[in-house]
């Protein structure tokens, strides 16, 4: 028999059986399956036991050596596997605030395990920093909170990569191991103009006699003067009436449209 403790292994096969030693032979080999079931485990330890032996008028089972220990190694990632959720790929946050991102621990959660997370700016000349986050043993999520102070300086937007790069125990993800924080402009008292960090590809259509679409911008930072926004079309050629726009912004208006018209010129033409 196999066991685990007092109950038949569940993780070797077969775990009970028997085998035969031919006549005159000294020995035979127990041939044993460890079976893959795909669920995180530490270090297991299992006993190979001689329970009978049939005749009993040809041999007995030996008080001192009729067990023999198996050690199963962890498997599965049962230490964990590290990555960021899908929720915090992409956030977005702004100065004079702080900012959390959820970290998973899939697979297994056995041990403690910190995890280094580093924080760099792209294009920025500071060094990047770095900190960890702490998983105890049995724990799954954990919490990186950023603190974006207020540094009264003008700044567009600032972007940051903030990546899982070592753990002391289990590994880091293979995909989503990084996450991009993007800290929207500030203390611009004008403003900073830009399209939102939403706005994706515009797709339009050509109907005749033509037809007018909006593209809405945002003033981030501040908004204390009344200023005008200027938006083209570039390589626009013939198929725009109107390929720049002007869109006026009152004070403390945040959120206009530059309006774009596409004349019907009636000749095939594919996606452009």
């Amino acid at each position: 028999q196999v066991k685990r403790g007092s109950d038949l292994s569940a993780d070797v096969f077969p775990n009970s059986s028997t085998v035969r030693i031919a006549d005159l032979a000294e020995s035979a080999n127990i041939t044993l399956t460890i079976r893959d079931d795909i669920l995180p485990e530490d270090l297991e330890l299992v006993q190979v036991v001689v329970t009978d032996v049939q005749p009993s008028a040809y041999g007995r089972v030996s008080a001192v050596s009729a067990a023999r220990t198996i050690s199963i190694a962890g498997n599965d990632d049962y230490r964990g596997v590290f990555s960021f959720v899908a929720d915090s790929l992409v956030v977005d946050a702004s100065e004079n605030s702080s900012v959390t991102l959820t970290v998973q621990r899939a697979g297994g959660t056995f041990g403690v395990a910190h995890v280094t997370y580093t924080m760099t700016q792209r294009g920025g000349s500071s060094s990047p920093q770095s900190d960890t986050v702490s998983f105890s043993a049995g724990v799954d999520v954990g919490l990186i909170v950023l603190n974006l102070p207020d540094d009264a300086t003008a700044e567009g937007f600032e972007l940051y990569d903030v990546v899982l790069s070592q753990t002391t125990i289990g590994r880091i993800g293979l995909v989503n191991s990084s996450a991009l924080l993007r800290v929207e402009p500030s203390d611009v008292a004008a403003g900073v103009i830009a399209f939102l960090p939403t706005q994706g590809a515009v797709t339009i259509s050509e109907a005749a006699p033509a037809t007018t679409f909006n593209i809405p911008v945002r003033r981030y930072a501040g908004s204390t003067s009344i200023i005008g926004v200027q938006g083209k079309v570039l390589n626009s050629s013939d198929d725009f009436i109107v390929d720049t726009a002007i869109a006026a912004m009152d004070q403390d208006q945040t959120t206009p449209s530059l309006q774009f018209t596409l004349r019907d010129d009636a000749i095939p033409e594919p996606t452009e």
